[in-house]
């Protein structure tokens, strides 16, 4: 149930921002722990009308993020992914925990991908494969559950005697003394505060990035944002099909629904091409993605505007793409295609930025040279492996980077962890620089992206900080 405002205890021993994922990961684990007086906020609601809030709404620069990658309501985006899995690889974590930029090392790292089976995830051995494939690819594997982990299925937890549930509410800031600063989205007008021993940012990484922007924190606003990794991706081209592929192709057992990415085997950048039936164009199908980013511009109703005519052709146009597409679906029966999913590294040009002024939120980021190509060679590798050849593949690399500009929304980077504020914004125990005791979990705070579907990742760690830390 929601608790009205003036209800809020003036102190609580836990206050988690976000009730998604994450956030209800680390309730469950501080309440299993026999922990008591946490309060959990919440933007959406139990049943969210608006999981898509205009006060989330984005700007994009060089690529653009998709209007609705991010859900607010309890349960956060697993209310609409399908929750396919992947784990990062032993060479990743270890690399990264070694420089002192992630916190645990790869056992560890496994030890608590063991424990998010509780959660309904697969077990870690479902993920060991042969990942060699030639002397040049690597395959690797991804994993769905059946039926989908929806975290709205633990929502009961919220009526426990040792939570207080505020829903529709938006975190505004923190400060020093671990005051946090909310908004009623319902009478946004009044302001509320209260205090915590421990707060928890556990929010998508956009929301958690305007939170310390806007917070009087000792935190390096020169660093905060920088980072910014998400997996864009698109279609290259198609194949005739071929038997050798069967294999990649996605697979229904009783219990999970599984396909193996291809993967450069000695190579920094873990791109990976994903095989699916069906014969498709790169471009019509790069057209369409566009034009379904704009579906929110002819949503509802429609007046008599000259804009409104033009959204309304966009939308025709749209439906004819589609149509042109499943007329080829019938005469090409006999192929694959291929979708290229990408990798973009930590680096600090691609950031998240907030505008306090104008209250505008922008993310800039693009993939780099060396990243496009790598997958530029990703291609060629898989043509010379299979001994065939790409129908419709960009000859140029501005046409292939174009085609691969849309996002999977898996937003990560912005919030790095290290030792020292001067290059990072978290600690090694997830504790934001300049604080005694407020930390942020989420896709925020990893150092690279590795094209791994994260959520089981985001698990493990939110257990780890549950049991190791808070």
């Amino acid at each position: 149930m929601q608790i009205k405002t003036e209800e809020l205890k003036k102190t609580y021993d836990y206050i988690i921002i976000g009730a998604g994922i994450i956030g209800m990961t680390i309730l469950r684990e501080l309440i299993e722990k026999g922990k008591k007086n946490i309060l959990i906020i919440e933007s959406g609601s139990m049943l969210s009308e608006d999981p898509y809030p205009k006060f989330m709404n984005v700007r994009s620069k060089k690529f653009k993020i998709k209007s609705k990658s991010r859900f607010n309501g309890v349960g956060g985006s697993s209310n609409v992914w399908g929750a396919i899995c992947a784990i990062f690889d032993e060479e990743t974590i270890n690399n990264h925990f070694k420089k002192k930029v992630f916190p645990i090392n790869f056992q560890e790292y496994s030890h608590f991908l063991k424990q998010s089976e509780k959660y309904g995830y697969p077990k870690l051995n479902d993920f060991k494969i042969d990942r060699s494939l030639n002397k040049t690819l690597n395959k690797k594997k991804f994993i769905q559950k059946i039926p989908s982990i929806r975290y709205f299925h633990f929502s009961s937890i919220l009526e426990s005697e040792s939570v207080d549930f505020l829903q529709n509410s938006f975190v505004e800031k923190v400060d020093k003394s671990n005051k946090i600063f909310f908004t009623s989205q319902k009478s946004r007008n009044i302001n509320n505060s209260t205090n915590a021993k421990k707060i928890i940012l556990c929010a998508n990484t956009i929301e958690n990035y305007k939170i310390l922007k806007k917070s009087n924190l000792d935190t390096n606003l020169d660093k905060l944002g920088k980072g910014f990794m998400n997996h864009t991706k698109g279609v290259v081209g198609s194949i005739i099909a071929n038997e050798k592929l069967n294999d990649f192709l996605s697979k229904k057992l009783d219990d999970s629904i599984t396909y193996f990415g291809i993967q450069l085997k000695n190579s920094s950048f873990k791109h990976y091409l994903k095989i699916n039936k069906g014969f498709k164009i790169p471009i019509l199908d790069y057209m369409v993605k566009w034009l379904n980013g704009n579906n929110n511009l002819y949503e509802g109703s429609f007046s008599v505007s000259s804009s409104q005519i033009t959204v309304r052709l966009l939308y025709l146009i749209e439906l004819f793409l589609n149509l042109l597409d499943k007329i080829f679906g019938i005469f090409y029966k006999n192929y694959y295609h291929i979708e290229a999913f990408t990798e973009i590294k930590c680096r600090d040009e691609n950031y998240i930025s907030y505008d306090k002024k104008n209250k505008k939120t922008t993310v800039s980021y693009d993939l780099s040279v060396n990243e496009i190509n790598s997958l530029k060679k990703l291609l060629e590798e898989f043509e010379s492996k299979f001994k065939t050849k790409i129908l419709f593949k960009p000859k140029s690399i501005s046409k292939l980077k174009k085609l691969v500009s849309f996002d999977s929304s898996h937003h990560m980077g912005g919030m790095v962890c290290g030792e020292s504020k001067e290059n990072s914004i978290v600690d090694l125990s997830l504790r934001v620089h300049g604080t005694k005791s407020i930390y942020i979990c989420g896709g925020g705070i990893f150092p690279f992206s590795g094209i791994a579907n994260p959520t089981i990742s985001y698990v493990a760690l939110a257990i780890w900080l549950s049991k190791k830390v808070l």
